[in-house]
């Protein structure tokens, strides 16, 4: 769930979706008109296995059993990561790029990320403050990889301007915004790149982001 909207999977892996639907069409079923029961997400037939939404509400994501990745709602930044910020998408959209086998996935307020399933990161949308961790600072509108020392990540979180994974070995690593000290690096410094956690080690087995936090 987001600030806005709720999506959800059934059994089968079809995709539902109820609650405000704004300008943008982030419920995915081909209207922009509020929900106040679920509704199914429209496009060509899909069996999901993985969804999430962004923090703020404005668009949605999904994982195929195949593993690739789609999105839908609001286009801002190139958050969809289907290659344009000029369209809405009130049905679920590809995201491009080189193909890809996606196992985790996660919307941040303005940007979107993956994880491939050899623990490789993945970002696309806002750039700002390095949120992307791809050490450039600009916006995407199809997936770049996260950059620094090779790690192998078993999931992905991403909050107001900032983002953060657990690798496979426990340790948590985040990158972007950083003013309230919400990396946990001990600093207040923006990263581009991931940065390990500060304090005295420790081997985490689940992460989660609020906004600023």
């Amino acid at each position: 769930a987001s600030a806005t909207h709720t999506i959800a999977i059934d059994k089968n892996g079809r995709a539902w979706g109820w609650g405000y639907n704004g300008g943008s069409g982030r419920i995915g079923d081909n209207t922009t008109i509020g929900r106040l029961t679920p509704v199914s997400v429209a496009g060509v037939a899909k069996t999901f296995c993985r969804i999430a939404v962004a923090m703020i509400g404005a668009h949605s994501l999904a994982i195929d059993r195949y593993g690739r990745a789609w999105a839908w709602g609001f286009r801002g930044n190139g958050r969809l990561g289907d290659n344009q910020i000029l369209t809405d998408r009130c049905t679920p959209v590809s995201v491009l790029g080189a193909v890809k086998t996606f196992c985790q996935i996660a919307g941040g307020n303005s940007h979107s990320l993956a994880i491939d399933r050899y623990g490789l990161a993945w970002t696309w949308g806002a750039g700002t403050n390095g949120r992307l961790g791809d050490n450039s600072g600009l916006n995407r509108c199809t997936p770049v990889s996260v950059v620094g020392a090779r790690k192998t990540f078993c999931q992905i979180a991403g909050g107001n301007g900032h983002s953060v994974a657990l690798d496979k070995n426990g340790r948590v690593w985040s990158w972007g915004l950083n003013t309230s000290g919400q990396l946990g690096d001990g600093t207040i410094t923006a990263r581009f790149t991931p940065v390990a956690i500060a304090g005295a080690t420790k081997t985490f087995c689940q992460i989660s982001v609020g906004f600023v936090h």
